[in-house]
């Protein structure tokens, strides 16, 4: 049997990334993937035509580049940007997008100071509130930047209402365009959330407020990009990748078999 300090199951980007934290830390650390390639839900194949390649499932990813975690990694990576960030037809011809500039954002979707006022917020917050958001749990060196961020008790308040509100209400009380509604609406659904569910209206402006940041990038010749750097990083920093390996069962030693009957056994708990 095989012993080394830490055994990752799944190499999606956050497998990935903590066997990279973990190796960096001076962890023997192996990931296991059942599938023949890494990269889990992050992947680009061939699906059509030859040398034409699609990304399988996500392809852009704004809160990886936001991510303080992967940038302290350093990845290789070549990000590409479109001009538009992201956009919804209407009716009529119409089509609300969004932009890196907010004041275009603002302009082309017939808002004026209100998406500029909520604009600004979000910069003001980002950086805790990303902290908060993918750090370590509990969060309190980054809750207590955030609250200095939000400029103390009403800014919280603030937050927490934000947080239980849905996007369609909050875009009835806060803008006049159906255009920022749909984009609002459209970036809720993306986080998995629709527009009569509470915490719909923050995680819109999570998505929007980074669109407007960093853009929605993708890697240069697809999303596996993103997967093939951090395997190459980790393999950097020491750390081991196996694929086509089925974990079939973990023991309560922390002993993990495989389909091919492998047992590897993790010496500390994570």
């Amino acid at each position: 049997m095989e012993t080394v300090d830490a055994v990752v199951i799944g190499s999606g980007p956050n497998g990935l990334t903590g066997a990279c934290v973990l190796a960096d830390a001076g962890w023997d650390v192996v990931v296991l993937e059942e599938q023949g390639t890494p990269g889990g839900a992050v992947r680009t194949e061939e699906l059509t035509e030859p040398g034409f390649h699609s990304d399988v499932f996500s392809s852009f990813y704004p809160l990886a580049v936001a991510s303080p975690h992967l940038r302290e990694l350093e990845l290789d990576i070549a990000w590409r940007r479109a001009d538009v960030v992201v956009a919804n037809p209407l009716p009529g011809g119409r089509c609300a997008a969004l932009y890196q500039d907010p004041v275009r954002t603002a302009r082309e979707n017939g808002e004026g100071e209100a998406w500029l006022e909520w604009s600004a917020w979000w910069e003001q917050i980002s950086a805790p509130f990303l902290k908060t958001l993918l750090g370590p749990f509990p969060p309190r060196l980054a809750a207590a930047g955030l609250v200095r961020a939000l400029g103390g008790p009403k800014g919280v308040l603030e937050l927490t209402r934000l947080g239980l509100t849905t996007v369609r209400r909050h875009t009835e009380e806060e803008f006049s365009s159906e255009e920022v509604s749909m984009l609002l609406a459209g970036n809720a659904l993306h986080a998995d959330f629709a527009p009569e569910y509470p915490g719909s209206a923050i995680y819109a402006w999570v998505l929007a407020g980074l669109g407007q940041q960093v853009g929605f990038p993708t890697p240069e010749g697809g999303a596996k990009g993103l997967a093939n750097a951090l395997v190459e990083r980790l393999r950097s920093a020491g750390g081991g990748l196996r694929c086509d390996e089925h974990v079939v069962r973990i023991e309560h030693d922390r002993t993990v078999h495989t389909a091919s009957g492998e047992r590897i056994r993790a010496r500390k708990a994570v």
